[in-house]
């Protein structure tokens, strides 16, 4: 839906030109000058005017990051003139942790997290960004750096918006409304007091929609604990997203899983060895692992966790080769056809091509099979081993 077309249908003041001319004016510098009871009559009912149509702007538009600039110059325009007293009102949404920047929640959510048990455990060397692009050729090698000592004050990679700073250290943990990630309220006034025009808002709502998503689709597919483990590549992908929703952009869903984590829907899980050979050598690869059921906490991360990790990260790989090998075979192929009405020499030498990448492609094939037969092993031992644990018990 257009704005022009949402302003029309879900504001009946959009039209009003004397109440628009009302709304539109700025709010006082210092609202406690104002007489309490001037405030309550003709203020507290433009404030909640604002603030309601901000978040059900975004809630309606399926934003989960929004530009403060973009929002107060561009989204609610009318007859050449713009709002301003959006400022105040954004400081009133980091209050009541609706709508609050980007840093803050990251922070926020982190340093919910920062004192569970395990924490240095999760990162053995230095972390860089999640979501970076993944290559499908193989990178000449180098030497791999010596591991750093684990820091309890660095966050999953897994975790990061490429939008936001990292926290150096975890911010103080204060009460906030329930719903919101811890601190955001006290935090996001501060920061909303010093913030700038172009800054980066995250609206809570839409992330936890979106999480709610997740959950919802993984849980009522699950068949075997693996299905509960989620790689990057899985979680990028997107496809547990309903059609009724639009796809995230790939920096916005490092948001939806720091909401699970900090909502303790889900706990990182750390990839064993380095990234494979179809990945960036730099990159330390985490996973995800969802709780079975809403209420129940999951459980800390066992190895088995990892392992399941590394092997579906592998076959999200050799997917993705194999998928392109296909993809240049059928390209191929089309050439041979082409080819072969004008010069029959260059058609046979696109034809052994094509032959050569369906060889390597059948090959992916294979290694694709043995991966998942290790997958169904892991399954069935892990079953086995429940069996005998209820026996016993």
């Amino acid at each position: 839906m257009s704005d022009d077309s949402f302003l029309a249908e879900k504001v009946p003041e959009w039209s009003n030109d004397a109440q628009m001319s009302i709304l539109f004016a700025p709010f006082p510098d210092d609202p406690t000058t104002v007489d309490p009871d001037t405030w309550k009559e003709s203020w507290e009912p433009r404030v909640a005017f604002w603030k309601s149509l901000l978040v059900r702007y975004l809630v309606d538009h399926h934003m989960i990051v929004a530009r403060k600039s973009d929002m107060t110059l561009t989204r609610f325009r009318r007859k050449g003139m713009v709002p301003l007293g959006l400022e105040f009102i954004f400081k009133e949404l980091a209050r009541s942790g609706e709508i609050v920047p980007l840093d803050v929640f990251q922070q926020a959510c982190l340093s919910s997290l920062s004192g569970s048990a395990g924490w240095g455990s999760w990162v053995a060397q230095p972390l860089v960004w999640m979501f970076k692009r993944l290559t499908l050729t193989k990178k000449p090698a180098v030497p791999a750096p010596p591991p750093a000592s684990p820091r309890r004050d660095r966050p999953p990679a897994i975790l990061l918006h490429p939008g936001a700073s990292v926290p150096g250290t975890p911010t103080r943990r204060t009460q906030a409304t329930p719903g919101t990630p811890t601190s955001i309220t006290t935090a996001a006034s501060v920061s909303m007091t010093t913030s700038t025009s172009d800054e980066k808002l995250v609206c809570v709502p839409v992330v936890k929609e979106y999480a709610e998503r997740l959950l919802e689709h993984y849980r009522q597919k699950q068949t075997t604990f693996t299905d509960l483990i989620l790689t990057h590549a899985e979680l990028n992908d997107q496809g547990w997203i309903p059609p009724t929703l639009p796809r995230l952009a790939p920096e916005d869903v490092p948001l939806v899983v720091m909401s699970l984590v900090r909502d303790h829907e889900a706990t990182v899980v750390q990839i064993p060895g380095g990234a494979d050979e179809l990945g960036e050598a730099e990159i330390e690869q985490q996973a995800i692992r969802l709780s079975l059921a809403p209420g129940k906490a999951p459980r800390d991360p066992a190895p088995i966790d990892g392992q399941v990790a590394a092997v579906k990260r592998a076959l999200c790989n050799l997917e993705r080769r194999q998928a392109n090998l296909l993809e240049q075979a059928q390209a191929l192929g089309e050439k041979v056809r082409r080819l072969a009405r004008q010069s029959r020499p260059l058609a046979l030498v696109a034809l052994r091509r094509q032959r050569a990448v369906m060889k390597v492609a059948e090959k992916e094939g294979g290694s694709l099979a043995n991966l998942q037969d290790v997958l169904l092993h892991i399954q069935s031992a892990k079953g086995d081993q429940e069996v005998c644990r209820h026996s016993l018990s």
